[in-house]
C-alpha cells in the first residue's frame, strides 16, 4: 500500500509539472521571429488572406487566450491542429511515434547489451589492458558530437563500403508489414517474413549506434565505478572467504549491490534518448517524431512543436517514477 500511495503521490506531481512544460514551451516557441499564416498561405498571398487565415487558425487571439485554448484542448486529449497539414497533432504523433520508440528501444537494448558487460569486465580486470581499452571506448562516446558521428557512419558503411544502407527503415519498394504495433522489427516476425525482418535490421543499425553511443559509454563507466566501489566492501570479502567462485561473487553479490545507480542513468538515458533522436532521426531520414519536429520547427508548426514536447515531457517523467518504483525491489532497505 505504500508503494501505490506513493505512486498516486507521483502522479499528482505529475499534472503542475506538465502544466509548467506547455507554459515554458508555448511562449517560447511563439517568441520565435516568423509568421506561420504568411509561410502557410506563400509569400504570393495577399495581406487580407493572411489575416483571414490568421484569423481562421486563432492566431489573432491574446497569447493567453491561445495558450488557454491550447490547455482546455490537452484535458481533453486534443493537442490541436498542425498549421502544417491541417490534420491533428494526436494524429500525427501516433504516426511517428512507433518509428521513434523501435529507434530507442534499439539504442537501450545496445546500451545495456554492450555497456553493461564491458562495463563489468572493466572493474574486475581494472587497470589491465581490457580496462584501458574500455575507457578510451567511454571517453570517445561521451566527446564525440552525434551529429559528426552519424555523418562519419554514413560515409564509411553506406558510402564508402556500401555495407549498410543510409536512411529510412525499409529498401525503397519493399512495402512496410502489416501494422500490428508500428515497430516494424516486430511486425514482421509477427508476420513470418524475415526478409523484410533483417532488411529492416541493417537499416536500423547506424542510426541506433549513433544514437546510443554517448550513453552507452556513459553505463559504461558507471557500471565500472559501482563495481569498483561495491567490490572493496567487507561483505564481497566474506563472499570469497565462503568459498563462492569468483563469477558467483561478482555477479550476484558485486553487480546486484551496484544496480542501483545503473538503473538511474538507464532511466534517464531513455528518457534522453526519445527526446534527443532529433539529430539522428534528421540525419539518417529516419520518419520518427525527430524528423517531425524538426519540419514542425522549420514551418512554425506550433501546435505541433507544442504536442512533441509534451509527449516527451510525460514520458520522461513516467520513465523516472518506475526507476523510483525499482529501487525498492533492488534493495529492500528502500522504503516508501
Amino acid at each position: 500500500m505504500r508503494i501505490l500511495s506513493y505512486i498516486l503521490k507521483r502522479l499528482v506531481y505529475l499534472v503542475p509539472v506538465l502544466i509548467g512544460v506547455t507554459l515554458l514551451v508555448f511562449f517560447i516557441s511563439h517568441a520565435i521571429p516568423g509568421d506561420p499564416a504568411r509561410m502557410m498561405a506563400g509569400q504570393k498571398a495577399s495581406r487580407q488572406a493572411v489575416e483571414n487565415l490568421r484569423h481562421s487558425m486563432g492566431l489573432d487571439r491574446p497569447l493567453p487566450e491561445q495558450y488557454l485554448r491550447f490547455l482546455w484542448g490537452i484535458f481533453h486529449g486534443d493537442l490541436g491542429t498542425s498549421i502544417r497539414n491541417q490534420r491533428p497533432v494526436t494524429e500525427d504523433l501516433a504516426d511517428f511515434f512507433p518509428a521513434t520508440l523501435e529507434l530507442t528501444l534499439t539504442s537501450m537494448i545496445l546500451c545495456i547489451a554492450v555497456g553493461l558487460p564491458l562495463g563489468i569486465i572493466s572493474a574486475v580486470r581494472r587497470n589491465r589492458p581490457i580496462d584501458h581499452i574500455s575507457r578510451v571506448f567511454s571517453v570517445f562516446g561521451v566527446s564525440m558530437p552525434v551529429f559528426w558521428l552519424g555523418l562519419m557512419l554514413l560515409l564509411l558503411f553506406y558510402r564508402n563500403l556500401g555495407w549498410l544502407p543510409g536512411s529510412g527503415r525499409l529498401d525503397v519498394g519493399i512495402d512496410p508489414p502489416i501494422n500490428v504495433t508500428g515497430l516494424y522489427l516486430i511486425d514482421t516476425l509477427l508476420e513470418g517474413s524475415w526478409s523484410k525482418f533483417f532488411n529492416g535490421l541493417q537499416h536500423i543499425i547506424l542510426p541506433a549506434f549513433c544514437l546510443s553511443y554517448v550513453y552507452l559509454a556513459i553505463i559504461t563507466r558507471i557500471v565500472r565505478s559501482s563495481m569498483i566501489s561495491v567490490m572493496g566492501q567487507d561483505y564481497i570479502t566474506t563472499a570469497r572467504a565462503n568459498g563462492l567462485s569468483e563469477w558467483m561473487v561478482i555477479l550476484k553479490h558485486s553487480l546486484k549491490n551496484s544496480l542501483i545507480p545503473t538503473v538511474t542513468i538507464t532511466g534517464l538515458s531513455i528518457g534522453e534518448l526519445l527526446g534527443g533522436a532529433i539529430l539522428t532521426e534528421t540525419i539518417f531520414n529516419w520518419p520518427g517524431m525527430g524528423k517531425y519536429v524538426v519540419d514542425s520547427v522549420n514551418f512554425l508548426d506550433f501546435p505541433a512543436i507544442m504536442g512533441f514536447t509534451l509527449v516527451v515531457s510525460f514520458a520522461y517523467v513516467m520513465i523516472n517514477l518506475l526507476v523510483d518504483v525499482l529501487y525498492a525491489f533492488l534493495d529492500p532497505q528502500i522504503k516508501y
